[in-house]
């Protein structure tokens, strides 16, 4: 594995969660042998991944596949707030047809490149309430 020493463990098929915290619950880059959708909700960080950064925006939406080393970095004493939802493709599989490829944003790019979505507000809001 490229990045070994940073790999992250996960058991389960999903996680989901919500966090409001100055910190990130991982504090250095890591890599996973799942994917990541990471949603910015508010506060003033930086998005690392692979040797890209992305200064975040309420909305923004960070994509990671199980080959992208990446960090999240507060660049306030402030919390930042987001929503994060952790899952292994084989549970997405069933609902994947021949002309719908639901991991298709997660498998058909390079590792670093197109990684940044964007939420609009009223389905941030439909999600969050």
């Amino acid at each position: 594995m490229k990045h070994a020493q940073y790999y992250e463990p996960f058991d389960g098929d999903i996680l989901a969660g919500i966090g409001n915290s100055p910190i990130s619950p991982t504090r250095d880059f890591h890599i996973h042998d799942h994917y990541e959708i990471f949603l910015f909700l508010g506060g003033k960080v930086n998005g690392f991944v692979d040797q890209f950064s992305y200064p975040l925006q309420r909305g923004n939406v960070l994509l990671f596949n199980n080959h992208e080393i990446h960090k999240i970095i507060n660049l306030s004493p402030e919390p930042y707030e987001r929503l994060t939802i952790h899952f292994k493709a084989p549970l997405v599989y069933p609902f994947c047809t021949a002309t719908t490829n639901l991991l298709a944003c997660f498998q058909n790019r390079q590792p670093g490149e197109h990684n940044l979505a964007q939420m609009d507000e009223p389905l941030i809001e439909e999600y969050t309430t």
